[in-house]
């Protein structure tokens, strides 16, 4: 169970990207509404899951177990329902794998979505903006 105040060894990672993602979206824009913007940018293919392996092995073996431990928000009921389905997929055509193994396959493949609601973007953008104006 993910603990409050736990984070993801990979969140500098995934800001990098959206914030990319965002300076992209900015300079190739008709016309700037943040909102629009941002909701382009949430739902960009990104590099990989931005979840760690290790949560993504609680969640798999969450829904293994039918538990029903798992009561997040719509996002993450998004991204946890992707785990889950990329896993079976794996899983059925590598019935041999270790669980690990497939586990590193399934969060560091490619994804459709940052699966971040517009409201985290848009704190995730200006954590970043403020940062880099403290380094000017």
């Amino acid at each position: 169970m993910k603990r409050i105040g736990s984070v993801c060894e990979y969140i500098n990672d995934r800001d990098k990207e959206l914030y990319h993602r965002y300076r992209e979206a900015l300079a190739t824009a008709q016309t700037i509404k943040l909102d629009d913007i941002l909701l382009s940018v949430i739902h960009s293919r990104t590099s990989r899951l931005w979840l760690s392996e290790d949560r993504a092995a609680e969640i798999i073996k969450s829904f293994i177990r039918a538990d029903g431990k798992f009561k997040p928000n719509p996002k993450r009921a998004e991204i946890y329902s992707e785990v889950w389905r990329r896993y079976r997929r794996l899983r059925s055509k590598r019935p041999n794998d270790a669980f690990s193994d497939i586990v590193f396959d399934v969060v560091n493949s490619p994804a459709d979505s940052f699966y971040l609601t517009i409201g985290s973007a848009k704190v995730i953008i200006c954590k970043i903006r403020c940062r880099l104006r403290r380094l000017k």
